[in-house]
């Protein structure tokens, strides 16, 4: 009967122990669980906090880029205007040089206007080379404008970005 209650004794001692380990250990896990939640939330709200500021960047370099695109088209817009004036102002003067020239202005006596065709044939040569000239630095003036603008525009909208 004695080996009976030590074995009791010893089983309750036994139970004991193991209660109060599955308490310690529950309490452990209890801090735990809330220390996990509490940098869960804090970790959430940081992440939200960040994607938030970047939304806002991104916002603010999409509105700062449009802004770039439509002043870069205005740039173009005027410029596409001013070759426009440039080119009317050199169809006048290619028709003012045209009319001034030596063989425009000669006299009827003269062998040249007796000719017709051949007194006028130089005089319509160096208006056609001369126009010619003109509408190539026209183009290669038009197209330099166009490639500063996009190159400048672009300086601009990597700026935003970096």
């Amino acid at each position: 009967m004695r080996l009976l209650l030590a074995a009791i004794a010893g089983l309750v001692l036994l139970l004991g122990v193991q209660t109060w380990r599955v308490s310690s250990w529950k309490g452990k896990h209890e801090t735990l669980s809330a220390q996990y939640q509490k940098e869960k939330a804090e970790a959430k709200a940081a992440y939200e906090k960040a994607d938030q500021e970047y939304r806002a960047s991104e916002e603010r370099h999409k509105l700062e880029l449009k802004g770039i695109a439509n002043e870069t088209q205005a740039q173009i817009d005027k410029a596409q205007l001013d070759a426009t004036n440039a080119r009317k102002s050199s169809r006048k003067l290619l028709d003012a040089f045209a009319n001034s020239s030596p063989c425009s202005q000669a006299t009827t006596g003269t062998t040249a206007s007796v000719s017709g065709e051949a007194a006028s044939a130089p005089e319509d040569l160096r208006t056609i080379v001369f126009s010619r000239i003109d509408d190539s630095a026209g183009i290669i003036a038009e197209y330099a404008d166009k490639a500063r603008i996009a190159g400048l525009a672009c300086e601009r909208a990597y700026e935003v970005n970096r």
